[in-house]
């Protein structure tokens, strides 16, 4: 077992060939027990097929109870499956990410060499190569892995399991691996300046843009949306409202984007006892009539614009789509 440990936390890698490990692949779990749908899965993957590291860590890999011994308690076996995800997730940034990296390494290079000096033709356009494997070394520095490694060595070279030590292994290993996955996150990714963009955009702490916004389009709103061009005749007041109240320190702004979905459609609601409800057609009316109760909820003319916000690797740990469309 502990080399099959030793694999999951030091390398992210799962090697369990004959199925004694108790963690596993989401795929072998049966369907009547996976939390996760299969359409859900097919989703996740469609959406970002080459960050399989945020595939895993949402729907990849479980606690196979039934191979689980008993002298290792779930709270440990939770610690295991969550520092494996992390590893996986630290040695597996995707390609954007990694282009990041490299464009920012490039950039503090130049202005190094600039300070250093270097005025000559042909130094000032050479780009200093950069080994993409080193960005997943940053995330976990081979330091840190070799520390984990000896950990888990030590643990094997004892005559017999010691429980309160094994967990404690555990435990150091669940510490390491969440600190660099919070530098990760929070620090390197701005998770901090993302949540106040969806304060800014989504809980309308940004008032004076909503308000410019509104008044830009108030005429447009008026007259009935066209099918075809109602986003696109959006755009234009909410562009307009951006220039005037949003400055151009705000790199957050570029990720917001004005939805207008098609006529005729209908959203599920999160309540299946909410009424559905829809604007009359009745000049002489003018009132929100309401109907049976209903799972669905109807939009009619600009009740369906909605907001979206563009999140990079590594944020959708936390933002998956779920949580964005509330």
């Amino acid at each position: 077992m502990y080399h099959q440990l030793a694999s999951w936390m030091v390398y992210g890698i799962l090697q369990d060939q004959y199925g004694e490990f108790f963690i596993r692949r989401q795929e072998d779990m049966g369907v009547e027990n996976a939390p996760f749908s299969l359409e859900m899965i097919a989703k996740s993957v469609q959406k970002s097929p080459e960050d399989a590291s945020l595939t895993d860590w949402h729907l990849g890999f479980h606690i196979y109870l039934d191979m689980l011994p008993d002298y290792i308690h779930m709270r440990v076996a939770e610690s295991v499956l969550f520092s494996g995800k992390a590893i996986r997730v630290l040695r597996n940034p995707s390609p954007a990410f990694k282009c990041q990296d490299v464009v920012s390494h490039h950039q503090f290079s130049r202005e190094t060499h600039k300070i250093q000096g270097f005025t000559g033709r042909f130094a000032l356009q050479k780009e200093p190569s950069v080994d993409k494997k080193m960005i997943g070394e940053e995330l976990l520095p081979q330091p840190e892995a070799d520390k984990i490694d000896a950990m888990l060595q030590e643990l094997t070279e004892s005559s017999e399991f010691r429980k309160r030590s094994f967990e404690y292994v555990v435990d150091s290993i669940r510490a390491i691996a969440a600190s660099h996955l919070w530098q990760l996150v929070v620090v390197r990714a701005d998770l901090n300046g993302h949540l106040k963009a969806l304060k800014d955009y989504f809980l309308l702490a940004k008032g004076d843009f909503f308000q410019c916004f509104l008044e830009e389009s108030r005429h447009l709103m008026r007259l009935p949306p066209r099918q075809s061009t109602a986003e696109s005749d959006l755009m234009v007041p909410f562009q307009l409202a951006a220039i005037k109240t949003i400055s151009d320190e705000d790199k957050y702004f570029s990720r917001v984007s004005l939805r207008m979905p098609s006529f005729g459609i209908t959203m599920a609601s999160t309540q299946m006892s909410l009424p559905k409800v829809r604007v009359s057609t009745d000049e002489n009316s003018g009132f929100l009539s309401q109907g049976n109760p209903a799972s669905e909820m109807s939009l009619d003319g600009w009740d369906g614009i909605a907001l979206e916000y563009n999140v990079d690797w590594p944020l959708q740990l936390f933002f998956t789509q779920d949580v964005l469309s509330k």
